[in-house]
């Protein structure tokens, strides 16, 4: 602020009197001037009190009277008792001590014998500042009556008969005003700038006496009127009367010497220039009164409430009406000023406006409706306490009800029903699902205990954690045995008024089924018989397997793993039936015994190989007897004996038994028929003579049947030729023959013709084999002269590749031989055979393309081109290919397990021979899972949010995720692991996905989780996918408002307008929305109400004038309130002190005496005094300066102190009257403040 304007007041005067030389020493200064300083010196001693009358006109008083009216406090001394002090008077006795406080008591006569002994003492006025608030104890010193010379001197007892100085409202008082024994009573509080002189008793419980300055000698007082009890800041009274108790604020008592202070005396200021008892130079310095010119506040008092914060609680579901508290504000105004209004409004949310009551007249609060803690379980409101006074004023207080928990809430499932399906054979101890129930009630009446009401019987394989709600197994689970568990799980509270509440949910828990059981057949081997002429298609039998699993897992699917060579049966993949697909023959295949494979449908598949089917051919006679060889030929000579063997007709029949036993018969036989046949072995013998020249040829025919039902039988044609006996051997045209034969030549099939020539007339050569004809597999007949060689029995290229042959010719004596080589070739007789009819292989489903999956061969009984196999696939499936040559199945494609689990190749070899004979066989190619599927999740990334004050292991979201591998490739569990937890915030069911709290929250330390969990099989090795997860915290009312600081300092100017905001008290909550909102009020210190804090934005508005002469500092404690949290800081409102005092200073004297001596340099040079000036504003500076009248220098005057010195110019007999002008100005430490005040 700008500097002051200088204020300049009429400078009081200051009275310089020199006396003639009085025989007593002590110049003394006497200040009177509405300063509360009551200066008194004294220490001449008088025989008998001299009207002023009688003293010489240079002595006489100058001056008016000495202006006694407004001392408020005590004459100076009281309590003083001066000691004796005897004249030179013969005659003169001292005064008698005075009563009380001070009138003017004379002198008793003594003995009148002496002249002048003793000056009179110079009696100070004593002005008590603040003591009942009395000022102005006078302006003028006047010097009172000299103590008569006359009389009888030495008298001791006489008792400070000086001159009256001031005496109480009288002109000039001639009387002695001596002030001994004036005591000041119980009760003085804080008595400052009270004069006291030597020996002055101070009682008890005088406090705080400070800034004392002693004089020395006893003073006396003005008459001094009696001060009624309670009197306080009393200013410009006139007379002042007796000072009673409970006098307030007396402040800069001067102390004389030897003074007494009693007991609880408490802040005695310092002795400041307290004078020797034998010198009269004494100096007091009076302060000034301290100007009040603010202006006067309103006379209606402001409630107040004590305290300003109310905390209730309320049991919810009390009945309205209930009372919850009652609040009280004070009011020191009476009457209608001092009668309340209570009112209340809800502070954050209106529906609690609607539930409490408030007694306008005694601010009892009730219910007004029953009480729900769950809906609402704190209620803040603001109460008003508004008097009917003018203007109106109020006070304003919070209250916040908090509702206490009543156990009226059942627990309460998260869904009532809960389903999951677990894979059959888990281990012990898995976790299959979390339930969870939530209470809304608190404590213990929300914390929730588990348990499974359904535990026995199938049950038992589970049980349930009792305080998280996770039900494991306890036991193997077979969904063979049970298939579906429904559980009961109740959830139960701990609450005990009135008692515990339960809830229910069902369990339902569906076993999935795992391939854990192989097909079982339905018996373990299986016979039937088929006839060997059962048409194609035709039905065998039905084999049956069944599997205890379900679904696919139980689906069974049937193939012949071996037995079936030749392909003659077919079984049904879906239904067992076992069917003939091409012809049987018994003559082939007497019985055949197939393996059957019965394999369900799981991944990986289980098979049962140990189906045994034994199929029976039975035999029908379907064959005919066939003859080796048609037609037979025989030659024999014709001289053969009766009974000689001719020829063996020989027939085969296929069949077997009675089907296959043959019976030979000769047909077209006449009489005298000269051959017969052995009905059993089919020998024709010579049954009679031969006579050639009579029949030289026969030709008949012989049949063969069998004994079947219906007999078959078969023919076949026989010639004889009846040869001449001749002496001539026959010649053979060529040593030696050959010939090429294939093995498949059908019996009867012509080799060569061998001939030979017999010279002989008439001669007829025969023809046999004579060695070489291995198993007799060649005959040799006679043929137009040559020997026909002809196949008898079939060939086998196995056996003999090559017959070397003997030929004899005969012509019945002589006989010739010749050699012929009969080569075998190979037949495609045999059409490849694969081992098995059924192959299973199994190959992983990552295998590149191109590998090798297995290696099919045939083998084929035959050679050469006959036994050269090429393999080909019946059906085209693009995933694989056969090599021709080597039979090598390979991938074709890559497999992909998921698509499709399993091939079925139909493989046929075939052999190069003419015509081409084949094999099939069926290659199934199951595909085995490998771990090439990461889990994947259902959702890109999931969002889930949970309050902060959720208990631990509540569940936040739950992720989910699936893989298309199968069985452990395929299974898939959550985990944290690698990823991002939260710090270990959070945990996530490994089994379920369920994403749960470890740890209690914080929004205001993380309001934001970014979590990351992974899906990972049990592959091997494992693949894992990773999804994200965001979790956000909400926020509850769980942290207090926080202050900056605890203790906050607030500088103000004093004397800044009301109205001003002074400051701004703000808090921080780290919690957000309403639960951030703050609301402050001022709770301790603001008695009266100088200052108002707004309850919403903390802005601290000042209400009345600010005075730092009145009051320096306001501490106040201020409350932040986030219902029901609070915090509190205290606040220190220090004002700056302005330059708004002009010094004080009124017109004083400077009485000197100065006395006659012998001894030189005896003037005295010390301070005397200080100018009485005073500026109640600390920070000003005061400078002293005489502006006129000190012209010759006879006062010294310290500029910045204000301490008076006399000059020594001073040391003469003149008397001396000098007025000066003193100026006193102020400055303030900081530049601009300028005040100035002056006297006289």
């Amino acid at each position: 602020m700008g500097p002051l304007p200088t204020r300049q007041a009429a400078l009081p005067l200051l009275s310089l009197l020199l006396l003639l030389p009085l025989p007593a020493p002590g110049p003394a200064i006497v200040t009177g001037s509405d300063t509360p300083t009551g200066i008194g010196t004294g220490n001449g001693t008088s025989t008998r009190t001299r009207p002023f009358s009688t003293l010489p006109a240079p002595f006489q008083l100058r001056g008016g009277t000495a202006d006694s009216g407004g001392s408020g406090g005590t004459g100076d001394s009281g309590g003083a008792r001066p000691p004796p002090s005897t004249g030179d008077s013969d005659d003169s006795a001292g005064p008698a001590p005075a009563a009380g406080s001070g009138g003017a008591t004379p002198g008793t006569n003594g003995d009148s014998s002496g002249g002048v002994r003793g000056s009179p003492g110079i009696g100070g006025t004593r002005v008590i500042g603040h003591t009942g608030g009395t000022v102005n104890a006078g302006d003028t010193w006047k010097p009172g009556g000299t103590g008569d010379a006359g009389g009888t001197g030495g008298v001791e007892s006489t008792r400070d008969a000086g001159g009256t100085r001031d005496s109480g409202g009288t002109g000039v008082t001639g009387g002695t005003g001596d002030t001994g024994s004036t005591h000041v009573l119980r009760g003085t509080r804080s008595t400052r700038n009270t004069g006291h002189t030597g020996d002055t008793n101070i009682p008890m419980d005088t406090r705080s006496t400070v800034n004392v300055l002693t004089t020395g000698g006893a003073g006396g007082t003005g008459s001094s009127t009696p001060v009624p009890r309670g009197t306080g800041n009393s200013e410009h009274i006139g007379e002042t009367e007796r000072v009673s108790s409970d006098t307030w604020k007396s402040v800069d008592t001067g102390h004389a010497e030897n003074t007494n202070i009693p007991r609880e005396t408490s802040d005695t200021g310092d002795a400041v220039d307290t004078g020797d008892a034998g010198e009269s130079q004494t100096t007091v310095v009076p302060r000034p009164p301290i100007p009040h010119h603010r202006p006067c506040r309103s006379p209606n008092t402001a409630p107040q409430f004590q305290p300003s914060s109310y905390q209730a609680t309320v049991e919810e579901n009390q009945p309205a009406g209930t009372p919850v508290m009652e609040v009280t504000a004070q009011d020191p105004d009476e009457g209608e000023a001092g009668r309340l209004h209570y009112t209340m409004a809800a502070l954050f949310d209106s529906r609690s406006d609607a539930l409490f009551t408030v007694d306008p007249v005694t601010g009892a609060i009730s219910t007004a409706a029953p009480l729900d803690r769950e809906s609402k379980s704190t209620h803040v409101f603001r109460v008003i306490a508004v008097d009917h006074g003018i203007p109106r004023r109020s006070a304003m207080a919070t209250l916040t009800v908090t509702v206490s928990d009543a156990n009226d809430h059942d627990p309460v499932f998260e869904q009532p029903e809960y389903r999951e399906s677990v894979r059959e054979n888990l281990e012990v101890g898995y976790e299959v699902l979390t339930v969870r129930a939530t209470d809304s009630d608190a404590g213990p009446n929300a914390n929730i205990l588990y348990r499974l009401l359904n535990a026995g019987d199938a049950n038992e394989v589970f049980e349930i954690d009792s305080r998280s709600g996770v039900i494991r197994t306890r036991g193997p689970v077979d969904r063979e045995a049970v298939d579906a568990f429904e559980l009961l799980v109740e959830a139960t509270d701990q609450g005990q008024d009135p008692g515990p509440r339960s809830a229910t949910a069902t369990v339902r828990i569906t076993v999935e089924d795992d391939n854990d059981n192989a097909p079982q057949f339905s018996e373990r081997r299986y016979v039937a018989q088929v006839p060997e002429d059962a048409v194609p298609n035709a039905a065998v039998l039905q084999v049956m397997a069944t599997d205890r699993d379900k679904g696919s897992n139980a689906l069974v699917h049937y193939s012949i793993v071996s037995g079936n060579t030749r392909g003659h049966f077919y079984i049904d993949a879906q239904t067992g039936t076992l069917d003939v697909v091409t012809p049987l023959d018994y003559e082939i295949t007497k019985e055949f015994t197939l393996r059957i494979r019965a394999q369900d449908g799981g991944r990986p598949p289980l098979s049962n190989i140990s189906g045994l089917v034994t199929i029976q051919v039975l035999d029908v006679n379907d064959n005919a007897p066939i003859f080796v060889s048609t037609p037979f030929q025989a030659t024999i000579l014709e001289n053969v004996p009766v009974g000689y063997s001719v020829i063996h007709v020989q027939a085969i029949d296929a069949d077997s038994g009675d089907n296959s036993r043959l019976v030979y018969t000769l047909l077209e036989t006449g009489t005298s028929f000269p051959f017969a046949i052995n009905n059993s072995t089919g020998w024709i013998v010579v049954a009679s003579e031969l006579d050639r020249e009579v029949v030289d040829f026969y030709s008949f025919r012989v049949e063969a049947q069998d004994q079947g039902t219906p007999p078959m039988a078969s023919t076949a044609s026989i010639s004889v030729t009846i040869l001449d006996v001749n002496d001539n051997s026959p010649e053979f045209t060529q040593r030696e023959y050959g010939a090429r034969l294939n093995e498949d030549a059908a019996v009867g099939t012509s080799v060569l013709t061998v001939s030979a020539v017999d010279r002989d007339a008439n001669g007829v050569i025969t023809y046999q084999i004579s060695s070489g004809n291995t198993r007799n597999r060649f005959s040799i007949t006679s043929q137009s002269g040559g020997g026909l060689i002809s196949l008898a029995l079939p060939l086998d290229y196995k056996l003999e590749r090559q017959y070397l042959l003997t030929i004899a010719a005969s012509d019945g004596t002589l006989q010739d031989t010749a050699q012929v080589v009969v080569n075998v070739t190979d037949a495609n007789t045999h059409r490849p055979v694969f081992q098995s009819s059924h192959y299973t292989v199994n190959i992983n489903e990552d295998r590149p393309v191109g590998t090798t999956v297995v290696v099919i061969s045939a083998t084929d009984e035959d050679t050469g081109e006959n036994a050269h196999i090429t393999y080909l696939m019946e059906d085209s499936i693009p995933q694989f290919s056969i090599a021709a040559e080597t039979g090598a199945v390979t991938t074709q494609m890559e497999l992909d397990y998921e698509d499709q689990v399993s091939y079925t190749l139909a493989i046929t070899a075939r052999d190069n021979g003419i015509p081409q004979k084949s094999d099939t066989t069926y290659l199934e190619i199951l595909v085995s899972d490998v771990n090439d599927n990461a889990p994947q999740f259902l959702r890109h990334s999931y969002q889930g949010s949970i309050y902060e004050d959720v208990p631990t292991f509540t569940s936040v979201l739950q992720v989910s995720a699936t893989d298309r591998d199968s069985g452990l490739n395929g299974r898939v569990f959550y985990t944290f692991q690698g990823g991002d937890d939260g710090d270990g915030d959070f945990i996530i069911e490994s089994t379920s996905g369920i994403v749960r709290t470890l740890r209690r929250l914080d929004r205001e330390n993380v309001p934001l989780y970014s979590l990351r969990a992974f899906a990972v099989d049990k592959g091997v090795p494992a693949r894992r996918t990773p999804v994200e997860i965001q979790v956000t915290v909400l926020d509850v009312n769980d942290n207090p408002p926080v202050f900056e600081q605890d203790e906050f300092d607030i500088f103000v100017e004093e004397n800044s307008p009301i109205g001003l905001v002074v400051a701004r008290i703000t808090a921080t909550d780290p919690d957000e929305g309403t639960n951030a909102q703050i609301m402050y009020q001022i709770v301790e210190g603001n008695i009266p109400e100088v200052f108002q804090l707004d309850i919403f934005s903390g802005e601290l508005t000042a209400l009345a004038d600010l005075d730092y002469e009145t009051k320096a500092e306001y501490i106040m404690v201020v409350q932040a309130t986030s219902a029901p949290l609070v915090s509190r800081a205290t606040i220190h409102v220090r004002l700056r002190d302005t330059n708004d005092n002009s010094p004080q200073l009124k017109n004083f004297e400077i009485l000197f005496n100065n006395y006659i001596t012998n001894r030189s340099g005896s003037f005295p040079g010390g301070v005397i005094g200080r100018i009485p000036a005073h500026d109640p504003d600390i920070s000003d500076h005061l400078t002293y300066a005489f502006e006129q009248g000190n012209e010759l220098n006879l006062v010294l005057l310290d500029p910045h102190s204000g301490d008076l010195r006399l000059s020594p110019a001073l040391d003469n007999n003149r008397p001396l009257e000098a007025i000066m002008r003193v100026s006193v100005s102020g400055k303030t430490a900081t530049p601009g403040g300028h005040l100035a005040g002056g006297g006289v």
